[in-house]
């Protein structure tokens, strides 16, 4: 199913970018892989901007998106994926959650961050 997908970001550690082996970009107090069903697994989808390119892990939405609702949802755990890559835009990103389901990795929540790449 990669071929439907064509690229995607390579596993990396570095000191502003990390990158698990699963796909995602790690965020500030990342939750481990595959998710936990006792928590409120959200993954977000979308291009260089949901990936955060040229700022670091804890600068990108997702990770601020976590920090906000881990300090306003109190009776369970939330824990933010980071799907975003670069250029991707709806349809790749459509086929990789599809393929993610497959896999029976299913989340709570599922946002797509859309638009630029797409037109």
């Amino acid at each position: 199913m990669n071929h439907l997908l064509n690229f995607k970001e390579s596993p990396i550690t570095g000191k502003y970018i990390n990158v698990n082996e699963n796909g995602f970009r790690l965020i500030q107090n990342q939750a481990s892989w595959p998710p936990n069903n006792s928590n409120i697994n959200i993954f977000i989808f979308g291009g260089s901007t949901t990936f955060g390119y040229g700022v670091s892990d804890e600068q990108t939405v997702p990770s601020y998106l976590q920090n906000y609702l881990r300090q306003h949802i109190i009776h369970k755990k939330v824990c933010v994926y980071n799907f975003g890559r670069g250029h991707y835009y709806s349809s790749q990103e459509l086929v990789l959650f599809e393929k993610l389901l497959w896999l029976g990795i299913i989340p709570e929540v599922v946002i797509f961050i859309d638009g630029l790449n797409d037109f």
